[in-house]
């Protein structure tokens, strides 16, 4: 990932709920979306990847399901890393989520990001690069 242009977003309101460094190629959109495509021939590949979730309008119960989908899936087995974005009016999502990653989850994960259907929101590259410097808190997208 040497020579290439990064842009860096640093969060001081981001939650590292599996606290460590990765990088690897973004792939990943919306939630409800991603788990309709599992088992089609548009399932996106991936495996070592880091993958990136957002929803909106959702219900705490509903994201359960949709991610115990992901899990019987085994996409988190596949991946290298998660980033989830901030669930928009999906209630206290929160609790439900931090139990999801302690009981399913065993890469890195980084919640509440600006990514998805927020305000102000900062633009994913599906495909392009992305690593963590868990150290210095640093997102860095190329």
């Amino acid at each position: 990932m040497k020579n290439e242009e990064y842009h860096t977003y640093c969060s001081k309101n981001h939650l590292l709920f599996k606290p460590a460094s990765f990088e690897g190629r973004l792939v990943g959109g919306n939630l409800l979306i991603l788990a309709g495509l599992l088992g089609t021939k548009f399932e996106p590949n991936v495996e070592g990847k880091v993958l990136f979730l957002e929803e909106v309008g959702s219900s705490p119960q509903k994201l359960h399901f949709l991610l115990l989908h992901l899990y019987f899936a085994k996409i988190f087995k596949k991946i290298r890393a998660v980033i989830f974005g901030k669930m928009e009016n999906s209630g206290d999502y929160l609790p439900l989520l931090r139990d999801f990653v302690r009981r399913y989850v065993s890469v890195p994960v980084l919640c509440e990001l600006d990514i998805g259907h927020g305000r102000d929101v900062i633009p994913l590259k599906i495909g392009g690069k992305v690593k963590f410097d868990a150290k210095n808190a640093l997102l860095c997208f190329s």
